[in-house]
């Protein structure tokens, strides 16, 4: 395993060298955000429940599930194929949106299932999972429990170290809450690639470990 700093090193000049399509595919994601909980800030301002449901509603259906294919398209950009970044990611929406979108609400479902026995469990359940959007990018004739399970099964002894990877990244979270959130264009893809950089040294390090049960 490459040590956090060589992986960022990695994320970074990965996209340095072609930042357009990475920031770009960020703003529709970042402008979806923004759409779907303006919404739901009128519908609190407003008292209304119509609008908070339709928010929670348009969060599950459309935000959640482009959040997972934007991971993917983070894999596909890493990969070489920058410059169809943002096609990439609105067609596989289009194309293969009932699969990710029963993986990504599996995850959060599993994810709040073990929130409920405390906070704790429900973080670390998070990292097991967080493979899931590659592997489940690069085996599509996988289910989505298999995917799941070989993200748990990948990421066993490993969760640890990817925590700390993120958490090297505070000084860039700092400047998003500076930037009143416009650095995230250009933070949110640098730390997914990074995750990508994360995943593929972990492909290359023999699974011996059978999966854990969800």
């Amino acid at each position: 395993m490459k040590i956090y700093s060589e992986i960022r090193q990695s994320a970074y000049n990965a996209l340095t060298t072609n930042w357009k399509p990475a920031v770009l595919a960020t703003l529709i994601l970042a402008c979806v955000y923004i759409v779907i909980y303006g919404i739901g800030y009128c519908g609190g301002q407003n008292g209304s429940a119509t609008l908070s449901f339709i928010t929670f509603v348009l969060n599950i259906c459309i935000f959640v599930p482009l959040l997972f294919i934007f991971k993917i398209a983070m894999l596909g950009f890493y990969n070489g194929y920058a410059d169809d970044t943002v096609k990439n990611m609105l067609d596989t929406f289009k194309t293969k949106y009932s699969r990710y979108l029963v993986l990504s609400l599996l995850i959060a479902v599993y994810t709040f299932l073990w929130g409920l026995l405390f906070i704790i469990p429900g973080i670390i359940k998070s990292y097991a999972y967080a493979m899931t959007p590659y592997i489940a990018a690069e085996n599509p004739e996988l289910g989505a429990e298999e995917c799941i399970n070989r993200s748990m099964k990948m990421m066993y002894g490993h969760k640890w170290e990817l925590f700390v990877l993120d958490i090297t990244f505070i000084g860039w979270y700092l400047l998003i809450i500076v930037t009143c959130g416009i650095a995230s264009l250009f933070v949110a893809p640098y730390t997914e690639l990074a995750r990508v950089e994360f995943y593929k040294e972990l492909k290359s390090e023999p699974q011996i470990v059978e999966a854990q049960e969800v």
